[in-house]
């Protein structure tokens, strides 16, 4: 008796954005455009906060698209860190490299951002 396999592969790839504390929004495409003037530096894995989750992962399926995300990401692309030092891209090769028992991961810290995307005001104000 053979069983199917459960299809991941036509799991949907949206891009990836980041949003900072005021509600500004880039496209991470951007970001890592922005970013190639800056030269990579070696930032230790130990002083990353992992309190908060990076992603809405409400439900199994969920949590398996970043899992394979995961698993296929390359370490030999930096994180991108904003200009107050918030990770904005590279939470995947983050949980990669701590996985594989890194101890530090290349990243960019941009000195200045790019103009957003577009802006989200907070239900508080």
């Amino acid at each position: 008796m053979s069983c199917s396999k459960v299809n991941i592969d036509n799991m949907e790839l949206i891009e990836n954005e980041y949003q900072d504390q005021h509600g500004n929004i880039w496209c991470a495409l951007k970001l890592i455009e922005h970013s190639k003037k800056y030269k990579p530096f070696k930032l230790p894995l130990i002083g990353i906060d992992l309190t908060r989750l990076p992603w809405d992962v409400d439900n199994i399926s969920t949590f398996i698209h970043h899992a394979k995300r995961i698993k296929k990401t390359s370490l030999k692309h930096p994180i991108i860190l904003d200009d107050e030092g918030m990770i904005t891209d590279g939470w995947h090769r983050v949980a990669k490299a701590i996985l594989k028992g890194e101890t530090h991961i290349k990243a960019i810290r941009l000195e200045t951002m790019p103009t957003p995307d577009r802006t989200e005001k907070s239900n508080e104000e």
